[in-house]
């Protein structure tokens, strides 16, 4: 199951994730490649086939999370730290034997596994209005956030209450279950944590030993969104031009209200658009300089 927009994995399954150039030499944007339309054309064969909620297309996240969780679902896309807690809803919710597979793909394109991370999320911004002072005061209370410390205390809270020390390793409470979610880790940058997108809070050493095995092959196979590591000021002064329009025809291409030589023709289209073409030339020039080694002395 997905909201509008295919999970990471299926698109690095079909090489969305594989840098692909224009006639010109410019980087294309992966939902707008070849690869990417073949993707849609397959998930359009699904909806046809009732694989897909006929309702995916104005479904809300948590409405696709509650069907999920209530064994409604057979698949769903999100941070495997959520496995223990919705394998303890599904229990509740009549499957007592249930468990949450985490796998990977194969595709046209070969073993895919979910689109790596980034290692960093969203964004802080501070008005130039603040005060030079502020400034550094919230500066400084970043970096009280990066620290292990307080990274610990954003993931489990206070010990005692919200979480008890299990072989070694915090383990949420009943009430730590409640009370210590995604906004209490959004209080800050946070420390870097490798498997802290696969750690269950609430799971024990066991059960997280299990997830981490069962996933440590992803940094091998897993693909990410190069989009999302390199940009351009014309590709984010182009592309929120044509988004919406983009996201419509996707959606209406999938559930078959537009043929998918429709979708084609409408994506080469955008890819022959001047602007479109310019920004591509830009993100090309990104990508180069990205790759390009790190010379330390």
């Amino acid at each position: 199951m997905f909201i509008n927009n295919p999970p990471a994995t299926f698109q690095a399954g079909f090489g969305a994730y594989n840098p692909t150039y224009d006639k010109d030499g410019g980087l294309m944007s992966p939902g707008l490649t070849p690869q990417y339309i073949e993707m849609i054309e397959w998930f359009r064969e699904l909806y046809a086939d009732g694989l897909l909620s006929k309702e995916y297309a104005v479904m809300k996240e948590s409405q696709a999370e509650e069907l999920f969780k209530t064994n409604r679902a057979a698949s769903y896309g999100r941070p495997i730290w959520w496995d223990h807690e919705w394998e303890q809803a599904m229990k509740k919710s009549g499957q007592p034997d249930a468990k949450i597979l985490n796998l990977s793909l194969t595709g046209p394109n070969g073993d895919a596994a979910v689109g790596l991370e980034t290692g960093v999320a969203g964004g802080f911004y501070i008005s130039k209005k603040v005060p030079e002072e502020k400034v550094k005061q919230l500066l400084k209370y970043f970096d009280m956030t990066a620290s292990q410390e307080m990274t610990d205390f954003s993931y489990y809270g206070i010990e005692g209450v919200h979480y008890t020390e299990q072989d070694g390793q915090k383990v949420l409470t009943e009430q730590g279950v409640k009370e210590v979610n995604t906004t209490s880790k959004g209080a800050g940058v946070l420390a870097y944590a490798k498997w802290g997108k696969v750690i269950s809070a609430s799971g024990d050493k066991a059960y997280n030993d299990a997830k981490i095995k069962e996933v440590e092959n992803f940094d091998e196979i897993g693909k990410i969104d190069f989009y999302r590591v390199i940009t351009s000021e014309a590709w984010r002064e182009t592309w929120p031009k044509y988004s919406d329009e983009y996201s419509s025809m996707l959606t209406r291409t999938i559930v078959g209200q537009t043929s998918v030589e429709q979708f084609r023709a409408y994506v080469d289209q955008l890819n022959n658009q001047p602007d479109i073409k310019q920004a591509y030339q830009e993100m090309a020039k990104a990508y180069d300089q990205f790759n390009q080694p790190t010379i330390t002395e």
